[in-house]
């Protein structure tokens, strides 16, 4: 497993080691990771499986990821109400 802490080091990282699963969040601090999904899927010849890990509870930001080529999306736990 490798960690990375912007988009741009995600997608820089996706390149070079081809992985088979990106574990990204929607809120990137340098950027959107919806882009990022894109971005990372255009570019790869066998593209990973993308799964989104975020605090967004809405069901629109869902849909983005998905529709950015997102296996799925998970909340975080911080994200559930008590």
């Amino acid at each position: 497993m490798l960690a990375v802490q912007s988009g741009t080091e995600a997608e820089a990282l996706a390149a070079e080691q081809a992985p088979d699963l990106l574990l990204l969040d929607v809120g990137l601090p340098d950027g959107d990771g919806d882009e990022v999904c894109r971005r990372v899927l255009e570019a790869s010849d066998s593209p990973p499986a993308v799964i989104f890990l975020t605090a967004r509870v809405a069901t629109a930001d869902r849909v983005t990821g998905l529709g950015a080529g997102a296996s799925t999306t998970w909340r975080s736990r911080s994200s559930r109400r008590s």
